[in-house]
């Protein structure tokens, strides 16, 4: 197992899929989870969504930490 689970807010804008590419492609991370309001649609296998109305939130922070399953969270 890889050691690094990644957390991103979705963004819509062109630097966020350059951004996500670079954490997919990575051999040292296991999963990227896109926390988005259900724009999210990702084709990466090592990504997943979280469907949320805000990425701070404790809500949303508990349901990131449930799915880890790495031992660092990014």
């Amino acid at each position: 197992m890889n050691p690094l689970t990644i957390v991103l807010p979705f963004s819509s804008e062109p630097h966020a899929e350059q951004t996500l590419r670079q954490f997919t492609d990575s051999p040292l991370v296991e999963e990227v989870v896109v926390v988005h309001d259900g724009s999210f649609t990702g084709a990466d296998p090592k990504c997943s969504g979280i469907r949320a109305s805000s990425f701070t939130s404790a809500e949303t922070l508990n349901r990131v930490i449930s799915i880890t399953k790495t031992d660092y969270l990014l």
